[in-house]
Order: structure tokens, then sequence, then C-alpha cells
């Protein structure tokens, strides 16, 4: 389940939207996905541009800052403001990163919204939907929140595992023998070598 953001952002992003209720939230992603496509997938720019397209509307509908203090857990209220700032910027960069170097892989899928319901925090509810695949569809919810008007993404459910409760399960693990200053330099580094990560992982799939 690691890097699951980037590995369902990508999905959505490359999907074609099947059915969508009239209900705020789900147009909120509905529309997330059709910016994407239209904006990113549906066109003819280059990787780094479309990176940069996919960037730019990706920030604009995720509430990084909250993410980031779900995936570092107590280790955010010990980080420096300049800590926090570098963690952010870097957890944001490899999300996006490791994203371009999936642009190519999906394409199809088709997206089925469900319903909305209820989750836990003020103002904060679950998108619920499927994505086809060769076997049974995929279910995914979006924890999605409203916030001074505007909605924002906090966090992606597939198949009952949570993207940030992952990453912060990792991270948790790594700090325990690590600075936080140590965890943002890896994410530098599997920024910078994102394509060579990549590669090697499909590699590592087709033994």
């Amino acid at each position: 389940m690691k890097k699951i953001i980037t590995f369902i952002l990508i999905v959505f992003a490359s999907a074609n939207i099947a059915y969508a209720q009239n209900k705020s939230a789900t147009t909120f992603v509905s529309n997330l996905v059709d910016e994407v496509i239209n904006e990113v997938l549906a066109t003819d720019n280059t990787k780094e541009e479309k990176s940069q397209k996919f960037e730019e509307i990706i920030l604009s509908k995720v509430d990084t800052e909250a993410i980031a203090r779900t995936v570092l857990a107590q280790y955010w209220r010990t980080a420096t403001p300049k800590e926090k700032d570098d963690f952010i910027e870097a957890f944001k960069n490899m999300a996006i990163k490791m994203t371009a170097e999936r642009f190519g892989m999906y394409n199809g899928q088709e997206v089925k919204f469900y319903s909305e319901r209820p989750a836990q925090g003020k103002n904060q509810v679950f998108v619920e939907s499927s994505i086809s695949s060769d076997s049974k569809p995929i279910q995914v919810m979006w924890r999605v929140r409203q916030k001074d008007g505007k909605y924002s993404i906090l966090d992606i459910i597939v198949e009952g595992v949570s993207m940030t409760l992952t990453y912060r399960n990792e991270y948790t693990t790594y700090l325990q023998n690590h600075s936080i200053n140590d965890l943002i330099k890896e994410l530098e580094h599997q920024t910078q070598n994102a394509a060579e990560i990549f590669a090697q992982k499909q590699s590592e799939k087709k033994k």
C-alpha cells in the first residue's frame, strides 16, 4: 500500500466517470477527476508539463498540511516550524513526482460514485466509490472536509486501508531510529530518483 496516494489519484485521473450523485462533496471529487483528465492526461504535453499542471490541480484540492500532521503523528508536535515546512514540501514533491511516473499506466477504468455518509470529524464526509478492474471492483472512499466554504481531501481509503494511516505507520517506524531531517532527505531522495525507483518496482513485480 506504499505510495497509495499517487496510485489512486492517477487511477481516478485516467478513469471514465460512470456516475456521480448530485451531492456537493461527490461533485467536488468528480470535478477533480474531470479536471485532471482534460487538463493533464488528455493533452499532448510532456511528462514534465503534465506533472506541473497535475501539481497545480491537486494542491488546490488536497489539504497537504492536514495530511502532514496526520502522517507525522506525535512527531509533528515536536518538529520545528522549519521542519514542518520542509516536510510538507518534501512529501508533496515525492507524491507528485511518483505520480508522474504512472501517467501512462492506467486508462479506461470505470469509476462509479455511490453515496456520501458522515465521517468522524467536523464537517467531514466519506464519498463512496469503486474502480473497475480485471477482477472485482476496487472499493475506494474519499474523506472530504468542508472548511471556510471550501472542500478538500483529507484521506483516501482503498479496500479499507487508509492512505494517511499507511504513511503514518511507515514514518513512525522510520522515525524511531531517525530524525525528521533524515526523513525529509529520504523523501527528497525518492523525488530525485523517482524514475529509477519506479522502474525497479516494476521489474520486481515481473519476477
